[in-house]
């Protein structure tokens, strides 16, 4: 995308996207569960990644729709992209069919953790399924959702643009909250991810109102807020860990005290499985990513000039190419979870930091760029 980029949605993008590759392979225990959570957090990188897509959405090509009001170049520049991922999807798809087909030809039975295809009755049928968006296979399944949120997007830019930024706003909190009021035919998933991409639309359309609404505050409150926010970030994450990953020696007086004064084991409670996990789609999950995206947005300010200087190799190379990223990840995932198998702590740290350091190194390569694009 052209127009300007706010560098620091890139970095946040880059360590999402980092997050959601590490999970996928899942090697733990290991050095990286602590920034990724092992995937079990009551927030997962994925909304968080589908909220600051929307963003780049509302903040670049919303920005162009400012500067030009020009709806139909807009359109066509988000048709466009919507339609390139719509091929990748089909052509990451395909091929993850096919590895599937030639390891069951040489005696492997694999299939990927997020097939939704196993068994193959009608090689037609298969295919629209695919291209129908109905059915996914392999690591690229959030392609599908970009699809249709940037076909979508194109009404919405529209309506933010003549100021009804409240509807848009209350459309996303209708995702949210009527897949739990009526039975759908179709994915209602597209209705929960949708939610964060359209706030994150909205966000990123008014991003230059907010931040001078941000700065005409009092000082104290533009130097309290961040620390705030980080604070209760911090605050969260902690107690995530230690409800979920927690367990002290079953011989130890303490544990009593856990038990009693905290929310020790809470996942395990069906008040936890309802109302934050339920397949990522609990009613308070919304709430608590809010807290935690704004949280992660001012750490991230914060570090932006460090990582500019020292790390923008990984986190801004995965963000401003993650389409690429996420294609590239999702083959050595298919060829790791193959052959790899969670061992030691040691072991798992370094065959992880191997498989992201293969992702980026092949994503730089000349054929990949002109394979994929970004």
């Amino acid at each position: 995308m052209s127009s300007k980029r706010i560098i620091v949605f890139d970095y946040i993008r880059g360590y999402l996207m980092l997050v959601i590759l590490l999970n996928h392979l899942k090697l733990y225990p290991s050095f990286w569960q602590y920034f990724t959570g092992r995937g079990d957090m009551w927030i997962s990188a994925a909304e968080g990644f589908f909220f600051v897509s929307g963003i780049m959405v509302g903040l670049i090509r919303g920005g162009e729709y400012k500067k030009t009001g020009n709806f139909k170049l807009i359109a066509k520049k988000i048709l466009s992209r919507a339609f390139k991922i719509y091929l990748v999807f089909l052509g990451s798809t395909l091929a993850a069919l096919l590895l599937m087909g030639i390891m069951n030809l040489i005696g492997i039975n694999y299939a990927p953790a997020t097939a939704s295809v196993v068994k193959i009755k009608n090689i037609n049928d298969t295919l629209w399924s695919f291209m129908t968006l109905y059915n996914i296979y392999g690591w690229t399944d959030f392609l599908k959702f970009y699809v249709i949120f940037l076909l979508f997007s194109v009404p919405l830019l529209w309506l933010l643009k003549i100021r009804m930024w409240y509807l848009v706003v209350g459309l996303a909190i209708t995702f949210w909250f009527i897949p739990r009021l009526a039975t759908f035919s179709f994915d209602t998933s597209y209705l929960y991810w949708g939610t964060y991409f359209v706030l994150g639309l909205a966000s990123g359309f008014h991003y230059e109102n907010i931040k001078k609404l941000y700065y005409s505050m009092p000082k104290k409150f533009v130097v309290l807020i961040p620390a705030f926010s980080i604070g209760l970030l911090v605050l969260l994450v902690s107690a995530n860990w230690f409800t979920n990953f927690y367990r002290p020696p079953k011989d130890s007086s303490f544990i009593n005290i856990v038990k009693t004064f905290t929310l020790y084991n809470w996942r395990s409670t069906e008040f936890t499985q309802i109302y934050l996990h339920n397949n990522r789609s609990g009613i308070l999950r919304l709430p608590v990513f809010l807290i935690y995206a704004n949280g992660l947005f001012f750490v991230f300010k914060y570090l932006e000039g460090f990582i500019k200087d020292k790390l923008d190799w990984l986190f801004g190379e995965v963000g401003r190419n993650s389409l690429r990223i996420y294609v590239v990840g999702a083959i050595f995932t298919y060829i790791f979870r193959l052959w790899i198998r969670d061992t030691a702590f040691i072991y798992n740290t370094v065959i992880s930091g191997l498989y992201i350091l293969l992702i980026l190194k092949t994503s730089q390569s000349k054929w990949i760029k002109k394979i994929v694009p970004n």
